[in-house]
């Protein structure tokens, strides 16, 4: 998982000539606490002016769960990260998440609107609303510096009754897009969640 993230403390580092110590790094996985930050390096995504910020990748949180996993062990653990990113907004700390971010919001938010039992993500579809790779040399299409505001659209059977279509900001915001009876042979069965 990937994150832009950006600090006070750590400002006349990244907008400087200074280089993020190890000392900074471990001081940044407390801050951040979703464990050990792998990759920690500052990045411009001023698509004009200079806007530098910190990346830093977790690899302990790659692929959340796979299209298609059935989840229903664990969710309690799922729900406590994305409650760990979601309150790093609230700290105005965090900028931008990857796909795997926009998930662990996702679950997180359903958390919020269901009990989970067990969940199933069965689509995801990624809008990348700025492109920046074209502006900076060296940098791949499919990077979160290339692409640092977006829309995730993606689905969930969850508890094997309720189909739910979710909307994520590369910001952290999270809407319900519709809610659908999951498994009705018959038709489509809108619900108000």
């Amino acid at each position: 998982m990937e994150i832009l993230f950006i600090d006070d403390e750590f400002e006349e580092i990244i907008n400087g000539n200074s280089v993020l110590s190890d000392r900074n790094v471990k001081k940044l996985e407390r801050i951040i606490d979703l464990g050990k930050l792998d990759n920690v390096r500052e990045v411009n995504i001023g698509p004009g002016a200079d806007f530098y910020v910190i990346l830093a990748s977790i690899t302990t949180i790659v692929n959340v769960f796979l299209l298609g996993d059935k989840i229903v062990k664990g969710i309690d653990g799922w729900i406590k990260l994305g409650k760990k990113i979601k309150n790093l907004w609230e700290k105005e700390k965090l900028i931008s998440v990857d796909k795997d971010g926009a998930s662990l919001l996702a679950i997180q938010y359903l958390a919020s609107i269901e009990k989970l039992i067990s969940f199933e993500k069965a689509d995801e579809h990624e809008i990348n609303i700025v492109k920046l790779d074209g502006l900076f040399p060296g940098r791949k299409a499919n990077e979160l510096i290339s692409k640092p505001h977006g829309y995730f659209i993606q689905s969930y059977i969850v508890n094997n009754e309720k189909f739910f279509i979710l909307g994520i900001k590369t910001n952290g915001e999270v809407n319900l897009i519709k809610c659908f009876e999951f498994g009705n042979p018959y038709g489509l069965t809108e619900l108000n969640s």
